[in-house]
């Protein structure tokens, strides 16, 4: 940590969408860093990140809870004029 409640993050990620009504897949690489603020085992947070198929970036808020090794989080993700909200679950090693 920072300082005792703030924490850097950063992750980078791959996102595949289907094509619908006739419009290509899409396929990105993710590519973000941060902060969190911590209190106890809850967590709310914010990165920036770059997509590399929409070639821009944007702002990703979280919020999450981390206990022991695992961690679950729930973000809101936006590239142009598309968003999306994900959860997403992961263990420390």
């Amino acid at each position: 940590p920072v300082l005792p409640l703030i924490t850097i993050t950063g992750s980078a990620g791959y996102s595949h969408f289907s094509g619908e009504n006739d419009l290509p897949s899409v396929d990105m690489f993710r590519f973000t860093g941060g902060f969190r603020f911590e209190f106890g085992a809850f967590y709310i947070g914010g990165e920036g990140g770059y997509d590399t198929e929409r070639d821009e970036g944007g702002f990703i808020p979280s919020i999450g809870l981390h206990i022991g090794q695992i961690e679950v989080a729930g973000r809101w993700k936006s590239s142009g004029t598309s968003s999306w909200t994900t959860l997403r679950v992961g263990y420390y090693f």
